[in-house]
């Protein structure tokens, strides 16, 4: 209460200090006819109307390859991927317990490294949004799925050359889980490419990918790779569709289009449409034209 008391004195001193500089120092009125003008000169260069990025996307752009190459490149590979991160230690720490090159992990010991993943994750999803808005979601999605694919090394690498520490393998666990939540926005990134009318069928459709890869993986690990080496499962299943992604699928994908506007790329935005026009068959020379503005409820 005290706090809340001192803050609305501060504002209030604030909003005075204010009033009295525009008093002393007043600012010279435009005509209305002026002002109009330069508002219409600011909101439309080159004589074209603003548009928003959701609005250019449905109306003129529209779905096609570009969208489905994102949503399976990015999407599927690594947000629906995800899932092997937190669901396959289920599976391989039987594993390393029974593995006599890791002396250190143990049914006993192992249960911490469980907690340092998801106390990574806990850690990372506080800071993510905070990522999103300083580098863009593709920057972030980046950073997830090459954080996550050499967290899958080391934790390939590592233990046999420490004998099974603890310490190291909680500690790549704690980094798998931080890096977590930066990939998991690939789900979003991808969404936001579709026309807004698409987005919850994609978010949808990624999800249910999610469900049916934990699904498939609970199958394999019970199954056929049962007696396989732990370091190829880990391989498998967290290595190869981060691979993937990076490879084709954020390759494709440009940076999300509101972040671009918001931060002042409006020509790179442009460029942009123009090339998810053209994968998609449309006539990019409306696009290299656009002056977006951004989404509504638009952040990063």
């Amino acid at each position: 209460l005290l706090s809340d008391l001192l803050a609305t004195r501060q504002a209030r001193h604030c909003d005075k200090q204010q009033q009295r500089q525009q008093q002393q120092h007043p600012l010279p009125k435009l005509p209305a006819a002026a002002e109009a003008a330069a508002a219409a000169g600011a909101a439309a260069e080159g004589g074209a109307d603003p548009v928003s990025a959701d609005v250019a996307l449905e109306r003129t752009f529209g779905s096609g390859k570009y969208q489905l190459g994102v949503a399976c490149g990015v999407g599927l590979c690594i947000y629906s991927s995800t899932v092997a991160v937190n669901l396959l230690p289920v599976f391989l720490d039987i594993k390393l317990a029974e593995d006599p090159s890791l002396p250190g992990l143990t049914q006993e010991t192992l249960p911490m490294a469980s907690t340092a993943l998801f106390s990574g994750w806990l850690v990372g999803s506080l800071c993510v949004g905070w990522l999103v808005d300083r580098l863009g979601k593709k920057a972030v999605v980046r950073l997830g799925a090459w954080g996550i694919l050499l967290c899958t090394l080391a934790a390939v690498m590592l233990p046999p050359l420490t004998a099974g520490s603890i310490a190291v393998f909680a500690a790549i666990r704690f980094a798998m889980g931080f890096l977590l939540a930066p990939a998991v926005v690939a789900g979003l990134f991808a969404q936001e490419f579709a026309p807004p009318a698409w987005r919850n069928r994609v978010m949808v459709a990624l999800n249910v990918a999610y469900s049916l890869l934990s699904i498939l993986m609970a199958c394999a690990c019970g199954t056929i790779s049962r007696h396989l080496d732990w370091r190829y499962e880990l391989l498998f299943w967290c290595g190869a569709p981060m691979v993937v992604g990076l490879l084709f699928g954020l390759r494709l994908a440009g940076e999300s289009l509101d972040y671009l506007v918001e931060k002042g790329r409006r020509h790179e935005a442009a460029a942009l449409l123009a090339a998810i026009a053209r994968a998609n068959g449309a006539d990019p020379a409306a696009a290299e034209g656009a002056v977006l503005v951004a989404s509504e409820g638009a952040a990063g």
